[in-house]
């Protein structure tokens, strides 16, 4: 078997990066008090950005599976960030819809995201920070393009 540098594999190299990130977040989020966490955030962020968007898009959009979706809303609804509406269309599907609370607490946890952004990018200048976003859309695309084995069986 060949062996490979894991340390210095893309992959690896990405997943050690968010890991970070996501720390690095956390710890912000803490110092300023806020009882939020970075995966709830992402759930919150897309409920203020598309008032009653479904359980199922929020899935899809902040990159989690349904299962994890329904657990983090259980715990935001718990604090009161966000509801869940009954969807008048379709009695199985749910809306989601930010709290006054959580419209309160939003400035503050994009501020310690913008902060977190700041930090792990600092080292960095303008230029390298936007061909770092576009090396790895770059990246996505094409791991987004790469055929599954039923499409090639056809």
């Amino acid at each position: 078997m060949d062996k490979i540098d894991i340390e210095h594999s893309p992959g690896y190299v990405i997943a050690r990066a968010n890991w970070m990130m996501k720390n690095g977040f956390s710890r912000i989020l803490r110092e300023k008090g806020l009882d939020v966490t970075p995966e709830q955030w992402a759930v919150m962020y897309f409920a203020w950005e598309t008032p009653g968007i479904t359980q199922t898009e929020l899935a899809r959009r902040s990159l989690k599976d349904k299962t994890n979706v329904t657990r983090i809303l259980d715990v935001l609804v718990k604090h009161q960030y966000v509801e869940r509406r009954s969807d008048p269309l379709d009695r199985r599907a749910a809306r989601i819809f930010l709290t006054e609370k959580g419209e309160a607490v939003l400035p503050g946890v994009l501020d310690a995201a913008m902060q977190s952004n700041r930090e792990a990018v600092k080292d960095l200048d303008e230029t390298q920070v936007r061909q770092l976003v576009s090396l790895l859309n770059q990246v996505v695309e094409t791991i987004e393009n790469i055929p599954t084995q039923e499409e090639k069986n056809g």
